[in-house]
């Protein structure tokens, strides 16, 4: 078979054989690109994919301070939630703002994200600036920003 078309090659007209030739390489170009095209295009979906669903990214160190001292087990239990879930997807504003609404005497708290899967939490808690009382017997707490805080 590939005797005859080299048969049919040499008999043919050179203007036949080359636009014959040029009509082949057009027809595998455009299958080429379209195929590097979604190669392209879906690798990197791919790799989103692989990403969110893997476990390499998944939670599992938390490292918590309060004012330079490891946390309570109060605390720990709020960050708890957090483990198992993917670092990327993890919603750690929530956790920073339910910590603080329980917690009156904390100021303010910050969690970072360390790759591959590690959490850095740290607490600042609230630093008295003078004591009130209207009895005698009973003193409260006040912060910088005039917050009671504490009996």
């Amino acid at each position: 078979m590939l005797l005859r078309r080299r048969k049919k090659l040499r008999n043919m007209p050179r203007k036949k054989w080359f636009l014959l030739l040029k009509k082949k390489q057009r027809s595998i170009k455009p299958l080429l690109q379209k195929t590097f095209f979604f190669i392209f295009l879906l690798l990197p979906i791919a790799g989103f994919i692989f990403i969110f669903k893997s476990n390499l990214f998944t939670i599992k160190q938390i490292d918590c301070q309060r004012d330079n001292f490891p946390c309570r087990q109060e605390i720990m239990v709020f960050l708890q939630d957090l483990r198992g879930k993917n670092i990327f997807l993890a919603d750690t504003k929530l956790v920073e703002k339910k910590i603080i609404d329980y917690f009156v005497e904390i100021e303010d708290v910050k969690i970072e994200k360390r790759l591959l899967n590690k959490l850095i939490v740290r607490i600042v808690s609230r630093q008295p600036f003078a004591a009130l009382t209207q009895q005698e017997k009973v003193w409260f707490l006040v912060d910088r920003e005039f917050f009671v805080y504490k009996k």
